[in-house]
């Protein structure tokens, strides 16, 4: 049975901060600007390298991804948030870049511990 297609659109609102509202009102997503990290520290400059000419990438989107529970895969408390970063090279001409990935558990000193069992 094929996974089913989920398709998201950008929504022109005004951006917010999810640190400064409840984190659960926000839904994860951002396209542009700076990226909203799950932890205060900034991404390190030495992830941000192009994997094909190793210059600085640029950030495009950031997607609220988080690990759901599954009856094939074993539990992952370590991942409840999972934060996907894609950046983009900005040199002409070349098409690298890199996707990262940030995981929290559920109980953090960063996020508070609300809402439903599942994110």
């Amino acid at each position: 049975m094929p996974m089913p297609l989920q398709l998201g659109y950008l929504d022109f609102t005004p951006p917010t901060n999810p640190f400064l509202t409840p984190y659960l009102d926000w839904d994860g997503g951002k396209v542009g600007g700076r990226p909203h990290t799950l932890s205060p520290s900034p991404i390190p400059s030495s992830s941000c390298l192009c994997t094909s000419c190793n210059k600085v990438c640029v950030f495009l989107l950031q997607l609220y991804a988080p690990c759901d529970s599954s009856p094939t895969l074993p539990p992952r408390p370590w991942a409840y948030h999972r934060m996907l970063y894609l950046l983009l090279c900005p040199t002409p001409g070349c098409l690298g870049g890199v996707l990262l990935r940030e995981t929290l558990p559920r109980d953090n000193p960063h996020l508070p511990y609300e809402g439903d069992e599942e994110p």
